[in-house]
């Protein structure tokens, strides 16, 4: 097998990797919209930075906590943004701010951050 065959194979399997993850985002996404509802508080964020097919990508770790019958859960979200610029000067304005978040019933310690509801939430919280 030539070099160039590897690297066509490689190319494909990540490109399949790639739809199959962001499909089952999609799919935890829409299952997650029938999940109980509670209020989260955003702790600590931090900036990050990945890289597919050469082109950086930039996020927005945000860490968030949030209770349930008197219990205690947290989870992590990454929030993707234009450019490094913008998650820097995203970051610390995200701190102590409020938000929705999805659990799973009877497993709390399981949750999901609905794009949508961040996203209305964010624009009332920072605007």
């Amino acid at each position: 097998m030539e070099t160039y065959d590897i690297q066509i194979y490689g190319g494909v399997a990540i490109a399949a990797i790639t739809v199959v993850s962001a499909l089952m985002y999609r799919i935890r996404q829409n299952n997650a919209r029938q999940w109980p509802r509670a209020e989260a508080t955003v702790g600590s964020t931090s900036v990050g930075e990945t890289t597919s097919d050469s082109e950086s990508v930039w996020y927005v770790r945000v860490s968030y906590s949030f209770t349930v019958n008197g219990d205690f859960f947290g989870g992590l979200t990454d929030r993707i943004v234009s450019s490094r610029a913008s998650a820097i000067e995203l970051a610390p304005r995200l701190a102590g701010k409020k938000f929705p978040v999805r659990y799973k019933q009877g497993k709390p310690d399981t949750s999901v951050v609905l794009d949508d509801e961040w996203a209305a939430a964010m624009s009332q919280a920072l605007f």
